[in-house]
């Protein structure tokens, strides 16, 4: 043969292999294009070994005997080719989904984010409402009551709501005591 043309078969192997493996492993993610995937497969086997000889004919003959199997080795390579563009635009088709199908998923999760914020914003509000209503109103009329007793301008007429049974009554409770000892 002609030296150094037959340094690259070991390394075609090895690619065809990866080919191969990779148009598996494409079946295997993307089932709906299973079966284009198996025929390229098939004639990427036959595009191999086409495409083997011819180069061992090159090596072995020269270009007189390589160039004799180029007709077979584009017949090969444009069933292909064919295949390989249709696999291409299935790809497109699927990634196009899937995008459109993140886009969505997206906008679900925004809109859900939005929902949330709104009733977590609707829940502090109402907490809010209720400590300053339930907690800070009652302290803050006690507050002035008491200021009002210590400056001596209170009214001794007016009761605070002992009615409560936490901390708030106890306090109210004895003010009203405090009030009705002064009136005594």
């Amino acid at each position: 043969g002609l030296d150094g043309l037959n340094d690259g078969f070991d390394q075609a192997g090895v690619f065809a292999e990866q080919a191969t493996e990779l148009m598996a492993d494409l079946a295997r993610v993307n089932p709906d294009q299973s079966e284009l995937y198996r025929r390229m497969a098939t004639e990427f086997a036959a595009f191999y070994d086409v495409g083997r000889k011819m180069a061992s004919a090159y090596v072995d003959g020269g270009p007189a005997a390589g160039n004799r199997l180029m007709g077979d080795f584009d017949r090969v390579a444009e069933v292909l080719q064919q295949d390989v563009e249709k696999a291409m635009q299935a790809a497109d088709e699927l990634s196009a989904s899937s995008l459109a199908a993140s886009v969505a998923l997206a906008v679900d999760v925004q809109r859900w984010v939005t929902i949330l914020t709104a009733l977590l914003s609707i829940v502090a509000v109402a907490a809010g409402v209720y400590l300053f209503r339930g907690v800070l109103g009652p302290v803050c009329h006690t507050a002035r009551l008491a200021t009002d007793l210590s400056d001596g301008d209170g009214d001794l007429t007016r009761r605070l709501d002992a009615g409560r049974r936490d901390e708030l009554g106890a306090v109210s409770r004895g003010i009203n005591r405090f009030i009705d000892k002064i009136l005594e």
